[in-house]
């Protein structure tokens, strides 16, 4: 379903929510662990809240499996 890319946003992103919780990350954050522009992170997921449900929704896959 996801790109390479998109697997290391989603691995980025659930680090930082659990590290620093949902107001303390932001994309610049992710853009300078991931090594990518911001403008990609909105490729994949257009806003903040589109990322934290597919982080949800990760997180759920892997629990229920």
């Amino acid at each position: 379903m996801h790109g390479e890319t998109a697997d290391r946003i989603l691995q980025t992103a659930s680090t930082l929510i659990s590290d620093l919780g949902y107001s303390a990350f932001s994309y610049a954050d992710i853009a300078e662990a991931v090594q990518i522009r911001k403008a990609s992170i909105h490729h994949h997921f257009p806003t903040k809240a589109s990322l934290v449900v597919a982080v949800l929704k990760e997180c759920s896959n892997t629990f229920w499996s």
